[in-house]
């Protein structure tokens, strides 16, 4: 067991927060947003070991066993209550990738809870307000968007949607999207994909990882913006 999370469960449960985050290799805001729930578990403030987990998950694998590991002595209620805000978190998105789905599941087993259990958990979360949208069934792979590897859960993640406060109409939005990947409203979708592999190159996570972790945090703050507009304006072009 790695010792650093076997010294401190706290960490264990942050290292399985990102990994279902980053499971499918990208982060939006609200799932930024839903890591304050796990505030509410009693284990204090989690955000400073959040952010050296995303740190460490930009450059290597995330050990989601040796995490459940250090929590095998959890009662069969903190594992359940743990596993709910992992499936608030895989779908406050309103979408359930296969590889989050996938995580969430392994985490599961490997805590000991069963699978029809986990599984009422899961969609307890999907069908709670502000998540309509179904969920992707286990297996289904999302398109990724240019340039950015999908590949194992070490992918630099994807974070903070483009969108913002409620009631802000499609057209903010959408220039708000051409702000961010620099781009106008008449740019095609080669233009659109060109502009966020670029966005893509210059916020790498990993290539500012030895300036320590406020640079990757906000490498990773920058890079998920302009996922989240590329995603907004690609959808806007179609097929």
């Amino acid at each position: 067991m790695d010792p650093i999370v076997e010294q401190d469960p706290r960490r264990a449960v942050a290292r399985l927060a990102v990994a279902v985050m980053a499971a499918d290799g990208r982060i939006t805001s609200p799932e930024i947003a839903a890591l304050e729930r796990l505030d509410g578990l009693g284990l204090g403030s989690l955000g400073q070991l959040i952010e050296e987990e995303l740190e460490r998950a930009t450059h290597e694998a995330i050990d989601v066993r040796s995490a459940c590991a250090a929590l095998a002595g959890a009662s069969r209620e903190a594992a359940h209550t743990l596993l709910a805000v992992l499936a608030d978190i895989a779908t406050c998105d309103r979408v359930l990738a296969g590889r989050e789905r996938e995580t969430y599941d392994g985490i599961a087993r490997l805590l000991g809870v069963p699978e029809r259990e986990s599984a009422h958990i899961l969609a307890a979360a999907a069908e709670r307000p502000g998540a309509p949208t179904p969920v992707a069934p286990a297996g289904r792979r999302e398109t990724a968007a240019p340039g950015v590897a999908a590949e194992g859960m070490a992918a630099a993640p994807r974070r903070p949607a483009a969108g913002g406060a409620d009631g802000e109409d499609a057209a903010a939005l959408l220039a708000r999207a051409q702000r961010v990947l620099g781009v106008g409203p008449e740019a095609s979708r080669e233009e659109i994909d060109a502009a966020y592999v670029a966005a893509a190159s210059r916020y790498n996570p990993v290539a500012v990882s030895a300036m320590g972790a406020d640079f990757v945090a906000l490498a990773v703050r920058r890079l998920a913006d302009a996922t989240a507009a590329w995603e907004l304006l690609a959808a806007g072009q179609g097929d």
